[in-house]
């Protein structure tokens, strides 16, 4: 539809509004990771944030996960929900559950997806302190880009883990 289409083009002009506006020293970026966000779409695999919980060793209710719903998914799911009805056409957020996750500050964010424009303006927009993706063509989004296929959750977690610990995250 044309307006999907408008309100994709106004989301990716503010993400790159976004990243050359930020600035790019963060503070708190030596702390060990306390708070994780998850962004997902509907074919992740399922109790992710137990996972992550249990390799970071972090309680579980410090996990968020923000799940991605196309709008022929009429299925509900766990965590929070965004979609495409959750950005006006000029492409702000509206959702407010998921602007008060936005604004939270976190120590790691988690992006398993490969080019979803929704997920990456939560991306860009949050306040998270280091910010962890699958390879994407947006690379300035990320702190961290592990190059795996999205389909091969075991092998990123593997090379999280690698790198945290190398980056003295964990």
């Amino acid at each position: 539809m044309i307006l999907d289409g408008f309100r994709e083009n106004n989301i990716r002009k503010r993400i790159i509004k976004e990243l050359l506006t930020s600035d790019s020293f963060k503070e708190g970026v030596d702390k060990k990771v306390g708070t994780v966000l998850i962004l997902v779409d509907k074919n992740s695999q399922e109790n992710l944030d137990q996972i992550i919980a249990k390799k970071l060793n972090i309680d579980v209710l410090k996990v968020t996960v923000i799940f991605f719903k196309s709008k022929q998914d009429s299925n509900s799911c766990f965590g929070n929900e965004l979609s495409e009805r959750d950005f006006y056409f000029f492409g702000k957020l509206k959702n407010e559950e998921i602007k008060k996750v936005v604004k939270s500050e976190f120590d790691l964010l988690l992006n398993y997806t490969n080019d979803n424009r929704y997920l990456n303006y939560v991306t860009a927009f949050s306040k998270a302190k280091f910010k962890v993706g699958l390879k994407n063509s947006e690379q300035k989004l990320f702190d961290l880009i592990i190059d795996v296929d999205k389909e091969n959750v075991d092998l990123f977690h593997n090379e999280l883990m690698k790198y945290l610990k190398i980056l003295n995250k964990i």
